[in-house]
Parts: structure tokens; C-alpha cells; sequence
């Protein structure tokens, strides 16, 4: 499981993986950078 939480704006973001390896991992961080642009073009 990876999780990214930004107390101050109180977003959180998870992500449930099969397996914890770079593919995962890297597959978690794009998808959010594209949740943040989502929600800075939102707010």
C-alpha cells in the first residue's frame, strides 16, 4: 500500500499494489502527480 498525505490541504491519496517493487512504485507516483494536477486545477 502506498500513501501520500498533505495534512494542511487535508488530501490523501492511496494506492493498493500486488507487489511493493520499482515498477509499483513508480506506477504510484505518476498516478499522483496526475491526482494533484487534478486537484490544483479543481481548487
Amino acid at each position: 500500500m502506498y500513501v501520500a498525505i498533505d495534512r494542511t490541504s487535508k488530501f490523501t491519496f492511496c494506492q493498493l499494489a500486488d507487489k511493493a517493487n520499482r515498477q509499483a512504485a513508480s506506477a504510484y507516483l505518476v498516478a499522483l502527480v496526475e491526482a494533484v494536477k487534478m486537484i490544483s486545477n479543481i481548487a
